[in-house]
């Protein structure tokens, strides 16, 4: 396995943010549960980050996703 420094793999809600993510802790929260968005990950107390690479694959997911979605034409 790759070593990576730790900034390269984990992401801070700060981070995860500057990534053009929008929403509150709570909706993140919620979103979790639901399996819409990926899982934190508690570094201590309460402390949390994100796996680099799930959030990268959820940004390219919604990015298929509106590939294939139609909009109407009102033009």
């Amino acid at each position: 396995m790759d070593e990576q420094p730790i900034s390269k793999v984990f992401l801070t809600r700060t981070e995860v943010k500057a990534l053009g993510i929008p929403g509150s802790n709570v909706t993140w929260l919620r979103n979790e549960a639901r399996g819409r968005f990926p899982r934190r990950i508690r570094i201590g107390g309460t402390r949390v980050c994100w796996d680099r690479t799930e959030i990268l694959n959820w940004i390219e997911e919604r990015r298929a996703e509106r590939a294939q979605h139609v909009y109407a034409d009102y033009a």
